[in-house]
């Protein structure tokens, strides 16, 4: 280490010479890790299922009850496949008779054993050889993914940062260690909106509309909380009226009036943050930087870090929890640029700002003016406002910094001041869509101090410039707002942003061919859309519209939304120019739900079971439903089946309309949740229409699944598969049990897999239940003699302590022994003989006397139906019901999804938030030149790194050690954590999607009379 005085070397980084390695190592084992063993794990985890897999299929295929053996000769039934495997056996002298002409019998059961005892040798023959190959280890130009090995020379950029030739020997002579650095720990994914999530966040939707809107608003006691003592104007007035009237603003507003003026050349702006690690972080990562190198029109330009950032609502999901807010949003911030070191969690802010910063070297500065370091201010969004306001509060407005970002602000409203004539008015429109009284009068004070030709920058969360136009609002949002533009500030907004849409699209006024222009480069003619006479066109100082909603939650499309939009009560016309991603990208990303839905969201398996098998539980058992199958249907063609699925699924629903009372309610609630799940886009008529057919594909699934199901069943009993006592049939509409008769070459499985195990497997594995009794019984016959008072009386401390331990223990094997697990166990995986056996107890019951019993039943009959039965069969039958339900129902829904999206343009946020897509992210630089020109550089990244590794440039230049001494994070080369595993490729770096350069507000001169003339624009000069 050196001294922080001199440039010497002390004597404890001079390595000794017995301990040097072994320093070395211990140095590095931060770092290090064996390989991980999950790999060959898994490997023979799956190649073990497969084997099972294959010995299950066999069993069922090849081996006969009647035969007790496995079948090798075609007269009993033998296929190629068993013929094939079996044969040998036989021949080798594993037949029933173990003798060589003994085929007539079948192969002997330990055939199966023998094949069994055959994979496990291959496969760990096969894993040795991967062992002694070195395939289980990671070389020095590989890097271990999951279970892959991937070889770093075939990454994109191959210019990356090589390995210390100290780490390539330590690899050498240490070839189980891996010197490859460990990822981040304890990460979150995006979040699962199918899930219990979803349910969650509904409620806390419908708890903060009807708890806190129009009843408490945390907004409101915020200037209270934050009121600081007023100074006497008069006595330190300036002369200059302007000055005068900005210190007192200052003193009234303190803590949400801002001048950034000597710091606002560059400025970042992202919304919607604090979704998946990956995505957050990255986009963190990119704001955290000094200098970005992006790809403008194929050519690399560098780009500076902003000198504060402004955050536009929604900085975690789903919900604004504590831990939420840690994980999902400060975590990948301080990540990627460090909190200084006398930064607490705990901690409440009682002064801001936290200037100046004790823990820093040369850190002075007692305000945000003369802070040299950047800032970060951030407004609430909807998801923020779940609980009143109270986390934001305390996360946001009770701490100091965001990872190495100052937070000066105290307020969820605040405005800036900035270079050049322009002003950033952040606003917080809650749950009602509009700013309050307070928020108002805040904004309209700092109006009436600006100069004519000033221009401000609006932002807010939700673009209701959208959302309006989008859903036909009869009744516009943000009416405080709007006055306040129109009659406070009279056209010196040119520029809104917002988040709350997770893409990026600017909208541009429409200009007409005759109306004068400021700035030609962002006009739009009317000649892309058929001019209509009614159309309001735009005037000069009309503002541009953008959304930048990428900073890390899951991708919204944008073809769903319309290219042309009406915006405020002029209706004035506005035309999308530019979208990322594109609608082509984003119409293809819609489509991905067909296959890629029920995937993505298994944690909504469980509601697809229990929403099908409740639409169908009032019509089981369908008693007779495949003799009436091969009655009308068999063997006549398609369209045959097809005409009595149809006409017999219609007869189930009717049924449930009539007389079901569990599948009425739960068909009933499926319909009203579809209902209300379906987007409010389309007119009413066609609203119901889409729910009612989207519900009827639901019913259809479950229904064909209940047919489907009972046909299996009563197959199992009638060509033999399961035997029972009797099998069903269903003659002349009534319902005769007869003797069942089995003919040759049937599979003739046993319905009792114990009995089986019995009758032919004991010989080959002993039975816990039967051979262990008699150890059992020597066992507690021990115990007995040991706790013989004669006995104890002769022994020692220990020798009794050993003996009543002992004599305990037997005492409890004795009792486990006694229970019949084996039998118990093999009993709930006989699931087709459990099901088929009470399916004829039921159908016994309800069809007795020769009644119809297939759909139409008597509910009265049911009553005479043991309730053990009936749960029992339910049961059992659910876990096959789920099967087929669960794919089918989640196909259903995923097919609904992709045709709304990419057919109707409906359920933008549905249709996306199921795919939960991390990539295609965006936020914005906004540089503001010499000349009084605002510039806006949309920076998309295209995709996301999903595998990170430590920063070699951050672990050796030391956040850790920097800090201490009292160096910054934001001023080191390398401020951030992590970076891409296979190193900084082509696909991850950033580019510039979008930019518009937005001239300042030209003021027009009214004219000298007084008159309604037009009125002369006025140049503006450059500041």
């Amino acid at each position: 280490r050196h001294s922080p005085d001199s440039g010497s070397t002390s004597k404890t980084d001079m390595p000794s010479t017995n301990g040097g390695f072994r320093e070395t190592i211990h140095s590095k084992m931060p770092q290090l890790k064996l390989v991980a063993f999950q790999r060959p794990f898994r490997k023979l985890v799956k190649i073990s299922a497969g084997v099972s897999a294959v010995l299950c299929f066999l069993y069922a295929h090849c081996w006969s009850s009647k035969l007790s053996a496995f079948k090798v000769a075609r007269s009993d039934g033998a296929g190629a496949m068993c013929r094939a495997i079996f044969s040998p056996l036989a021949f080798g002298g594993l037949s029933k008779e173990n003798m060589m002409s003994g085929l007539d019998d079948g192969a002997d059961e330990m055939c199966l054993w023998f094949v069994w005892a055959t994979c496990c040798l291959a496969n760990i023959i096969i894993f040795a050889q991967d062992e002694f190959a070195g395939k289980h280890r990671i070389t020095d130009d590989e890097t271990e993914v999951g279970d892959e090995v991937v070889d770093e020379d075939s990454a994109e950029d191959k210019n990356q940062t090589p390995p210390s030739p100290r780490a390539g020997r330590l690899k050498k002579r240490l070839p189980f260690i891996n010197m490859d650095t460990d990822g981040p720990q304890d990460t979150l994914p995006m979040v699962p909106w199918y899930s219990v999530v979803l349910i969650y966040s509904v409620f806390d939707l419908l708890v903060a509309f009807k708890v806190f809107l129009g009843r408490y608003d945390a907004r409101t006691m915020q200037p209270a909380l934050h009121k600081r003592e007023k100074k006497d104007q008069k006595e330190s007035e300036p002369k200059d009226t302007r000055r005068k009237s900005w210190d007192r603003l200052k003193s009234d507003y303190s803590g949400c009036l801002f001048d950034m003026s000597n710091r606002g050349k560059w400025f970042d702006f992202a919304a919607d943050t604090g979704d998946g690690f990956d995505s957050t972080y990255q986009v963190a990562r990119m704001l955290a930087q000094p200098t970005i190198t992006v790809i403008n029109d194929g050519k690399e330009e560098t780009l500076p870090r902003g000198q504060f950032m402004v955050i536009g609502g929604d900085l975690a999901y789903p919900d604004p929890e504590p831990a939420t807010y840690e994980h999902r949003f400060f975590r990948p911030f301080e990540d990627a640029m460090q909190p200084p070191p006398c930064f607490r969690r705990r901690a409440i802010s009682t002064r801001k700002p936290a200037l100046p910063v004790k823990s820093w070297k040369d850190s002075d500065e007692e305000d945000v003016e003369s802070y040299e370091g950047p800032c970060v201010f951030a407004i609430p969004g909807n998801h923020d406002w779940f609980d009143g306001l109270v986390t934001y509060t305390r996360f946001v407005l009770g701490r100091n910094w965001l990872g190495g970002w100052l937070i000066p602000h105290d307020r969820s409203y605040f405005a800036l001041k900035l270079r050049c004539g322009w002003w950033l008015f952040a606003t917080d429109l809650g749950l009602a869509a509009d700013i309050d009284l307070d928020q108002f009068k805040f904004f309209a004070d700092i109006a009436a101090s600006m100069n004519e030709t000033d221009s401000v920058i609006i932002v807010t969360h939700e673009p209701h410039w959208v959302l309006d136009s989008e859903y036909n609002a009869k009744e516009l949002a943000e009416e405080n707002l709007r006055e306040l533009m129109d009659a406070h500030l009279r056209g010196k907004v040119r520029l809104r942003l917002a988040g709350d849409l997770h893409h990026y699209t600017r909208h541009s006024p429409i200009f007409s061919s005759l109306s004068p222009m400021s700035n030609a480069k962002r006009s739009v003619s009317l000649s892309d859309k058929e001019p209509n006479k009614h159309d309001h066109v735009a005037s000069a100082n009309d503002p541009e519209l953008i959304v930048s909603g990428g900073g890390g939650a899951f991708l919204h499309g944008t073809h769903t939304f319309h290219k042309f939009i009406d915006v405020g009560e002029s209706q004035q016309k506005y035309k999308r120019v530019s979208a990322y991603p594109d609608e082509k990208t984003s119409m293809g990303l819609g489509w991905v739900n067909i296959l890629h839905f029920r995937f993505r969201n298994w944690r909504l398996d469980i509601i697809w079971a229990l929403a099908s098998f409740g639409i169908a539980s009032s019509l089981f058992p369908l008693c007779g439903i495949y003799e009436n199958y091969l009655e009308q249907a068999h063997d006549q063609g398609p369209l045959a089946l097809f005409s009595w699925l149809m006409s017999t699924m219609t007869s189930l629903f009717l049924e449930i309309l009539l007389s079901g009372r569990i599948s009425l309610f739960f068909t009933v609630a499926v319909t009203l949740a579809l209902y209300a799940l379906t987007d409010t886009k389309p007119k009413p008529l066609i609203h119901l229409l889409i729910s009612l057919g989207h519900a009827a594909l639901h019913i259809i699934v479950s229904l064909f699944c209940l047919v489907l199901i009972e046909c299996l069943v009563e197959w199992l009993v009638v060509d033999g598969i399961v035997k029972i006592a009797a099998s069903l049939s269903k003659r002349r509409g009534k319902w005769n049990p007869e003797p069942l008769i089995h003919g040759d070459g049937m599979s003739d499985l046993a319905s009792c897999l114990y009995d089986e195990y019995m009758t032919h497997w004991s010989g080959a594995i002993a039975n816990f239940t039967g051979n262990l009794t008699g150890h059992v019984n020597n066992m507690t016959s021990s115990a007995s003699s040991i706790h013989d008072e004669s006995t104890m009386g002769q022994m020692n401390v220990l020798e009794r302590l050993s003996a009543y331990l002992f004599g305990t223990g037997a005492d409890v094997f004795a009792w486990l022994f006694r229970l019949p697990v084996l039998s118990s166990t093999l009993y709930v995986f006989d699931l087709p003989g459990l099901v088929a056996t009470k399916h004829y107890k039921i159908c016994e019951v309800l069809c007795a006397d020769g009644a119809e019993c297939m759909i139409s039943t008597d509910l009265t009959k049911f009553l005479l139906i043991d309730r053990k039965t009936l749960v029992v069969y339910l049961c059992a039958i659910f876990l096959y019901f789920a099967i087929m339900a669960v794919p089918t129902a989640g196909g259903v829904f995923g097919t609904w999804l992709a045709i709304m999206l990419n057919v109707f343009k409906n359920q933008y946020n549905e249709g996306f938030s199921s795919l939960r897509i991390p990539h295609w992210k965006n936020f914005l630089k906004i540089h503001i030149d010499d000349g009084g020109d605002l510039e806006v550089f949309c920076i998309g990244l295209h995709r996301v790194p999903l595998r990170w590794k430590r920063d070699p440039g951050w672990s050796e230049v030391g956040d850790r050690d920097n800090l201490t001494k009292g160096m910054p994070s934001w001023r080191q080369k390398k401020p951030s954590k992590w970076i891409p595993l296979n190193g900084e490729s082509k696909k991850f770096q950033p580019e510039i999607v979008d930019h518009v350069r937005i001239s300042k507000r030209s003021s027009r001169q009214p004219p000298a009379n007084g008159g309604t003339g037009p009125k002369k624009l006025r140049r503006v000069s450059s500041c």
